[in-house]
C-alpha cells in the first residue's frame, strides 16, 4: 500500500507554464554560465598564459615526431575514417557466393613485346552469363591505336580478399571489388569489352606496371564509357540515388540569381527536401566519402573520360546528374545545414573541367600535385606517377619518367628539382608541410612530402587570387643543388623576424570544403546527445577564443608601417587580402563576427543554430568571408614582426625565426639557422604590404644561402 502524503493531498505535475518557466530558469543559467565563461578568457591573466604558450611552450612539447605519431597524424586527417565508421552499422548487400576451381593449373602471363608497339596494353573480354555462372574471361592483347571500342572501368581495390574466375582457361584469383564489378557488369547474351587495371596489367612485373602507367591517360580517354564501381548497394544506396536525382532536378530548374543564396532550415522544406536531420543527407555525405573519391588513381581516370557512369549495385548515375547535385549544394550551404560535404567530388570534378577545358592557368604542375595531394595511394610514388598523364600535357611538361625501383623519397626529391629547374620559380616549396609530420624521413626541408595527403593548410601557389604575388620584386633568381640533390642553393635578403604569435587556426569550420566538421563526426559514431552539445561547445568555445587573440595580436601593433587602420589590415591579413569586389574586407569580417554576437547573446553558445537567426544577405557575406578565411588561414598562425608587419604563417611558425625573400619566391618564406650556417625551410607566410617586392632593398647585393 502506497504511504498517505502528509497534508492528506496527493502531490501534482507542474503546470505547462511550470515547466516552461522551468526551463527558461536553465536556459538563462547556461547562458549566464557561458558568459562568465567568455569574461574570463578576456582577461589579462588568461590571455598572458595562453600568448606565453603559443610563443614558447611548443618548442619544448613538440620534438620531431617518431614513426608511431606520424601514422595517428596521417590517420586524424583520413578521410577514409568517416566512411570506415559508417560502414560498421551499412553492410553492403551481397548476393554473391565465392568459388573456387578444383584441379584447374593457375593463370600466368606471358610478357608483352614493347620493342615491336609501345602502345600494346591488354584487353578483358567479359564473356556473358547469369548471376548463378562463375565469371570467365579472355584476355587478349591489342594496340591503343587500332583496337575496336572498349569501357574501362574505374574503381579501387579494396580490401584483400580473393576470388577465383576463369581467365583463358585457367584460374586467376582477382580482389572482391574487381569480382563484384565483373559479376554487376556481365551480359546475359554478349562478350563485353573491358580495361580493367588489376587483371590487363601484370602487377608483379615492374617493367611493364611502369610502362602502362605511361599509357594510362590515353586508355581511358579512349575508353567509349568509363565505368565508375563504386561497390555493392547498401541499406542506404536507395535513399542516395533518389536524392542525387531530387537534388539534379531543382538545380536545373531554379532561377539564376537564386543559385548562390544560402539555404536555411526552411528553406529546405520550401524546396521540398529532406528535414536537415533525416537519415537521406546521412546516406549522401556517406557516398560523397567512399573510398574511390579519395583515390589519386581515379583523378586521371576521371579528368580524361569522355562519358562517365557512376555505379552502386543496381543503380545508376550519369556525371552530369551527380555534378549538378553536388553543385547545388555547394551553392546553398547545404554543407553547414545538413553536414553533407562534396568537396571530395567537386575536386575531381575542377581536375575534369580543367582538363576538358584546356584551361591554362590549373596546367600547372605545381598546382596539378598540390591539388593530387589530398588523394590516397597504396605506392607514395603514385602522387607523382598516378597524375603524371596530366603533368605531360601541362604547359611545363616534367621530364620525369616513372621508375617503381627507386625508393619514395628520391622520387619526390627528383620531382622538386625538376619542377624547380624546369620554372624557375620556387612555388614548389609552398607544398612543404611541418616536416615533423612527415612520413618520409630521408626528405629535405624543402621538398614536399606528397604522402601527406591533408596538410593543416592550403598553399598559396594553388589560389588563383594570390597568383600576382611577387614578394621577391625585380630579384632575379640563381637556383641550384648541391652534386647529391639534397641541398637548394639560392639568393635573396634577410628582411624581418617574428616578434608575437597566435594560436592555429585548427578549429572546425561548416562551410563546403572545409574539414570534417564536429557536426559531421558526431553523426557518424553515433555519440549521445550529451556528448555532441559538449562537442558543438568546445568548438565554438575555442573558436570565439582564438578570435579574441588573433584581434588582440593585431591591436597591440598601433600604428601600421604603412599607416593604414590596424583592424582593416587585420581583415585582410586573415584572408591574404581577398578581393571581396564592391564589399570591403573590414565589413565582411563584422560581418561575421555578427553570427558570433548572435550565438552567444541568444543561443547560449550554438553556433550552428545562429544560421536561422540571420538573413540571406547576412548570412551569405559572413561565410564568404569564413571560406576567404579559411582558406588563407587554415592550419596557419598570425604573426606580427619586429618591425611591425603582419601577416600569417606555418603552424610551425615561432618568435625569432628569420623571414626571407628569395630570387624566384612569390611569397616571403620563414627560415631557421642550422650550426652549419645553412638553413632549414620552415614554410611560406603572407605579410600584409609586402606582397609586391616592398621589403626588397633597393641597392644591396642578394646573400647566398644553401638550404637544408
Amino acid at each position: 500500500m502506497d504511504p498517505e502524503p502528509r497534508n492528506g493531498t496527493l502531490p501534482r505535475s507542474p503546470t505547462h507554464d511550470e515547466k516552461a518557466k522551468i526551463t527558461s530558469l536553465m536556459r538563462d543559467w547556461r547562458d549566464q554560465a557561458w558568459r562568465l565563461r567568455t569574461a574570463w578568457v578576456s582577461t589579462k591573466i588568461y590571455q598572458g598564459i595562453r600568448d606565453l604558450l603559443s610563443d614558447y611552450v611548443f618548442d619544448l612539447v613538440m620534438p620531431p615526431s617518431t614513426s608511431a605519431k606520424k601514422m595517428s597524424s596521417r590517420r586524424n586527417f583520413n578521410p577514409d575514417y568517416k566512411l570506415q565508421m559508417y560502414e560498421k552499422v551499412k553492410r553492403p548487400i551481397l548476393d554473391k557466393s565465392p568459388r573456387e576451381f578444383d584441379g584447374v593449373s593457375p593463370f600466368s602471363y606471358s610478357a608483352m613485346n614493347f620493342s615491336d608497339d609501345r602502345f600494346a596494353t591488354r584487353f578483358l573480354m567479359l564473356h556473358p552469363g547469369d548471376d548463378e555462372s562463375h565469371i570467365q574471361i579472355t584476355l587478349e592483347v591489342g594496340s591503343l591505336q587500332s583496337c575496336s571500342p572498349y569501357d574501362a572501368l574505374s574503381y579501387t581495390w579494396g580490401d584483400k580478399i580473393y576470388h577465383a574466375i576463369e581467365c583463358n582457361g585457367k584460374m586467376l584469383r582477382i580482389q572482391e571489388n574487381a569480382w563484384l564489378a565483373l559479376h554487376a557488369l556481365r551480359r546475359p547474351n554478349e562478350v563485353r569489352k573491358l580495361w580493367v587495371d588489376a587483371i590487363c596489367i601484370n602487377q608483379d612485373d615492374t617493367d611493364e606496371r611502369s610502362r602502362q602507367v605511361l599509357l594510362m591517360r590515353q586508355i581511358f580517354q579512349q575508353a567509349t564509357i568509363v565505368i565508375v564501381w563504386l561497390g555493392p548497394e547498401s541499406s542506404g544506396t536507395k535513399n542516395v540515388f533518389d536524392l542525387l536525382g531530387t537534388l539534379s532536378k531543382a538545380r536545373a530548374s531554379e532561377e539564376l540569381e537564386k543559385q548562390s543564396q544560402p539555404f536555411t532550415t526552411q528553406d529546405l522544406l520550401t524546396a521540398r527536401l529532406p528535414g536537415r536531420t533525416e537519415q537521406a543527407w546521412t546516406d549522401l555525405d556517406m557516398f560523397y566519402w567512399q573510398t574511390w573519391f579519395t583515390r589519386v588513381w581515379i583523378i586521371q581516370e576521371m579528368a580524361v573520360a569522355q562519358t562517365i557512369i557512376f555505379r552502386c549495385g543496381r543503380h545508376l548515375c550519369t556525371y552530369d546528374d551527380l555534378e549538378a547535385a553536388s553543385n547545388y549544394i555547394v551553392s546553398h550551404s547545404l554543407t553547414a545545414l545538413t553536414g553533407v560535404d562534396p568537396s571530395k567530388f567537386i575536386r575531381l570534378s575542377q581536375f575534369r573541367q580543367d582538363y576538358q577545358q584546356r584551361n591554362p592557368d590549373s596546367a600547372c604542375i605545381d598546382l596539378i600535385l598540390c591539388r593530387a595531394r589530398q588523394s590516397y595511394s597504396t605506392d607514395a610514388r603514385d602522387k607523382v606517377f598516378g597524375v603524371l598523364g596530366l603533368i605531360r600535357q601541362s604547359r611545363t611538361p616534367l621530364p620525369l619518367t616513372p621508375t617503381y625501383t627507386q625508393s619514395y623519397g628520391r622520387v619526390y626529391i627528383d620531382t622538386a628539382r625538376l619542377i624547380i629547374e624546369n620554372s624557375k620559380s620556387l612555388d614548389v616549396l609552398s607544398a612543404t608541410d611541418d616536416h615533423r609530420s612527415s612520413l618520409i624521413d630521408e626528405l629535405p626541408s624543402w621538398v614536399p612530402d606528397w604522402e601527406v595527403s591533408h596538410p593543416r593548410f592550403s598553399p598559396f601557389c594553388t589560389a588563383k587570387a594570390f597568383a600576382h604575388w611577387q614578394a621577391s620584386g625585380n630579384l632575379e633568381p640563381s637556383l641550384e643543388f648541391s652534386t647529391d640533390g639534397l641541398r637548394l642553393g639560392a639568393v635573396g635578403f634577410l628582411v624581418d623576424a617574428v616578434n608575437h604569435v597566435s594560436d592555429s587556426f585548427l578549429e572546425f569550420s561548416p562551410v563546403p570544403g572545409g574539414d570534417i566538421s564536429a557536426h559531421n563526426v558526431t553523426k557518424i559514431v553515433n555519440w549521445s546527445s550529451k556528448l555532441k552539445s559538449i562537442a558543438n561547445n568546445t568548438v565554438d568555445f575555442y573558436a570565439q577564443q582564438r578570435w579574441r587573440q588573433w584581434e588582440r595580436i593585431a591591436m597591440n601593433l598601433g600604428i601600421y608601417p604603412n599607416e593604414s587602420a590596424v583592424m582593416d589590415v587585420f581583415a585582410r591579413t586573415i584572408t591574404a587580402d581577398y578581393d571581396f569586389g564592391s564589399t570591403s574586407s573590414l565589413e565582411m569580417y563584422k560581418s561575421w563576427k555578427r553570427i558570433w554576437e548572435y550565438a552567444t547573446t541568444y543561443e547560449g553558445n550554438k553556433i550552428e543554430k545562429a544560421y536561422d537567426g540571420m538573413t540571406s544577405a547576412e548570412l551569405a557575406n559572413a561565410m564568404k568571408f569564413l571560406e576567404a578565411h579559411r582558406k588563407a588561414s587554415f592550419g596557419r598562425r598570425l604573426f606580427t614582426t619586429t618591425r611591425g608587419f603582419m601577416g600569417i604563417g606555418p603552424n610551425r611558425l615561432r618568435r625569432g625565426m628569420l623571414i626571407w625573400v628569395l630570387g624566384g619566391g612569390r611569397t616571403p618564406y620563414v627560415l631557421r639557422k642550422r650550426k652549419n650556417q645553412s638553413y632549414t625551410f620552415l614554410g611560406e607566410c603572407y605579410i600584409h604590404g609586402a606582397m609586391e617586392g616592398q621589403l626588397v632593398p633597393r641597392n644591396e647585393t642578394a646573400r647566398k644561402i644553401w638550404i637544408d
